[in-house]
């Protein structure tokens, strides 16, 4: 993902005006480590998970969750989901 401003960049050089960059969070909240992965799973997962054995997929799923539980220490935990929203006119 690139920087605000090097998206800002990237629409001027493309004739846009009127630019409009909104940055959006969604607080994700997960009561555990399965919720938070069936989150992230649901998108950004996908080509990779697609690619594996189901043998394949239940290792790499049960270590993604242990990863989870120890970037995040403790549940319920907020997950900040961003989002950018970049408009502009010709």
């Amino acid at each position: 993902m690139l920087s605000i401003d090097q998206y800002a960049q990237i629409m001027f050089k493309a004739g846009l005006k009127d630019l409009q960059i909104i940055q959006k969070v969604y607080p994700i909240i997960a009561d555990d480590a399965g919720k938070l992965f069936d989150f992230i799973s649901g998108s950004a997962l996908i080509p990779y998970i697609e690619r594996l054995s189901n043998e394949h997929s239940e290792v790499f799923t049960n270590e993604y969750k242990k990863r989870i539980e120890k970037s995040f220490g403790k549940f319920p935990a907020i997950y900040a989901f961003k989002r950018l929203l970049l408009y502009g006119k010709m």
